[in-house]
């Protein structure tokens, strides 16, 4: 018959009451450890006021071809990223406030021609500066920008030994930022899109498709088509 001495009973609870004593040291993780690295590194939406300027001698006005190219980028942009109206600010009081007023319709043609109504544009005018010969004609719109959080750059953490499973200092800052840069429209972030009206035309065209047993995917041409042999 098996008998346990007196000593191996006292080494069986010492060391039962070390396991207690260790296992009341650990606990959960308490709201620094819960964090998430989206509110530990927010993204920072602002708007700013996004500008260009076309120079405008007085006489007849005709822009450049470079001129037109930079004028449609910045329509295009504004329906991207443009919130209100667009101004299109002409000068008063300059020698070429004429040519001001002519350029600033050349302008009103060459954005509609990218896709901006006319109902998106305010002409509003600007005192020009004494005795200015050739103030120019001011476009504006609102937009809004992203920016991440700057990243401590804090590399230290000996991630070997980490029994809470905290973060890093960093962790998730890098990411922040990239989505920051890569947001289309960073207004998105602020508030959401209005919903649109679904396509009930080309709903009504693929149920049609589907009831006589078509296939409603796109057809493909030989030339879309590849196969592969192994």
């Amino acid at each position: 018959m098996q008998r346990t001495t007196p000593f191996r009973c006292v080494l069986l609870g010492l060391a039962g009451l070390a396991a207690l004593g260790a296992a009341g040291c650990a606990g959960p993780n308490g709201a620094e450890q819960a964090v998430t690295p989206q509110a530990r590194h927010p993204i920072t939406v602002t708007r700013v006021d996004d500008a260009l300027d076309v120079a405008v001698a007085p006489g007849p006005f005709s822009l450049t071809p470079a001129e037109e190219n930079r004028l449609k980028v910045f329509g295009q942009t504004y329906l991207v990223r443009g919130h209100g109206p667009m101004k299109i600010a002409t000068p008063r009081g300059s020698a070429n406030a004429g040519a001001a007023r002519a350029a600033a319709s050349r302008i009103v043609r060459l954005m509609d021609e990218v896709g901006v109504s006319q109902d998106a544009i305010d002409i509003v005018s600007y005192e020009a500066e004494k005795g200015a010969s050739e103030a120019p004609v001011r476009l504006s719109f609102d937009r809004y920008v992203a920016e991440g959080s700057p990243c401590s750059g804090q590399w230290s953490t000996n991630t070997a030994s980490n029994p809470r499973n905290e973060m890093t200092p960093g962790f998730g800052c890098a990411s922040q930022g990239n989505l920051a840069a890569m947001i289309a429209d960073p207004a998105d972030l602020v508030r959401p899109r209005v919903t649109t009206d679904a396509d009930a035309q080309r709903r009504d065209f693929m149920f049609d498709l589907y009831r006589q047993g078509q296939a409603p995917g796109a057809e493909r041409s030989a030339a879309e088509t590849a196969t592969t042999t192994n």
